[in-house]
């Protein structure tokens, strides 16, 4: 605290809360931005209204992501394998419920699991308790 008293421990503080200041400023915010012919618009209107623009055309152009064939083609993989490959990942503990006991069980529960799973893919319909269901961790 004796620093402070002196000139150099005032400009010491000073320093600090320009620091401070910015740090604290948003670094996420643009001010200037690119139209869609590549020019840059450096007026705070003229990035807004690219901007809304941009914004506009995003929300009302369909997801390409999202556009589905008539057709879902089929899984490629091996259920089991799949189940397979989870159940080594599991780690103990770390799920709700008794993941312990699927890890114990071995290959029946492989077994288990690939007749449920494969007949929810067949069905393509998920069980009902699975949805009213709550996980408390």
């Amino acid at each position: 605290y004796y620093r402070l008293e002196s000139k150099e421990g005032e400009n010491y503080l000073y320093r600090l809360a320009r620091q401070r200041a910015r740090d604290g400023t948003d670094v996420q915010q643009v001010r200037v931005i690119k139209n869609q012919d590549g020019t840059l618009l450096t007026d705070a209107k003229s990035v807004v209204r690219r901007w809304k623009e941009y914004f506009e055309k995003l929300m009302n152009e369909e997801n390409e992501r999202e556009q589905r064939g008539e057709e879902a083609a089929p899984v490629d993989q091996e259920v089991a394998k799949i189940v397979r490959k989870a159940l080594k990942r599991m780690k103990s503990g770390k799920a709700v419920g008794p993941d312990d006991v699927w890890k114990c069980l071995g290959e029946p529960a492989v077994e288990f699991l690939t007749r449920l799973f494969n007949e929810i893919l067949e069905s393509e319909r998920m069980p009902e308790e699975w949805r009213r269901s709550v996980l408390v961790p």
